[in-house]
């Protein structure tokens, strides 16, 4: 298998693919949860080619790493739980309170 980095300009904006040759029977365009574009090709079809094939399918895929830029901003933050009497219960920070967690439900005072 063979990868490469290549870029193609197309409505004013750059677009850099990695572009792997393998067996494959069509051209096969993916683009990634991080925005990274992904191009794999028979190795028959040239270089030339595939950046045609990107150039096509520009609006596509500036639109998905447009948004794909605009999710990560609203990643969730890993939530916190603790085990009180066998139930797991959500946690909130009180700011300056060590010994006592609050819940929806309750407070609880740990001493």
């Amino acid at each position: 298998m063979e990868e490469n980095i290549r870029t193609v300009c197309a409505e004013g904006r750059k677009i850099t693919y990695c572009l792997e040759y393998k067996n494959v029977k069509n051209l096969n365009l993916r683009i990634r949860k991080d925005g990274s574009v992904y191009v794999s090709a028979n190795f028959q079809v040239k270089p030339s080619q595939v950046d045609e094939f990107v150039q096509s399918k520009s609006r596509y895929v500036l639109n998905a790493v447009d948004r794909f830029e605009e999710l990560k901003q609203y990643k969730p933050q890993p939530k916190q739980y603790t085990m009180i009497l066998m139930t797991n219960l959500p946690l909130r920070k009180v700011a300056g309170s060590f010994h006592s967690m609050h819940t929806a439900t309750r407070t609880t005072t740990i001493s």
